[in-house]
């Protein structure tokens, strides 16, 4: 003889109920963190590689072309971790005073 459980219609679905109202509390949370201003940026960053593909070997020769477009302190996103690239001495030297 085999049992056949009937559970009702809430019982099976209750676990992605959870799931769901515990990303939404998470999502709230996340959009009330502060977001600071970022730096300038050079347009074409793509959706999870960011700029990877846009810089060379030789990492100086974007970086002297965007200092020129964009000013001495930029942002960049290497693969979803967000980069800020100072380009001159005097900026970096004035960074690590105030810190």
């Amino acid at each position: 003889m085999s049992s056949f459980h009937i559970m009702p219609m809430f019982g099976h679905h209750l676990g992605i109920y959870a799931f769901a109202l515990f990303l939404a509390y998470y999502a709230s949370l996340y959009n009330k963190r502060k977001r600071y201003p970022l730096p300038p940026s050079p347009p074409g960053a793509l959706p999870v590689v960011g700029h990877v593909f846009e810089v060379s070997k030789d990492l100086w020769i974007p970086f002297t072309e965007w200092k020129h477009k964009y000013g001495d302190i930029l942002y960049l996103n290497m693969i979803g971790q967000p980069v800020i690239v100072l380009n001159s001495l005097k900026v970096a030297v004035d960074l690590l005073d105030r810190r």
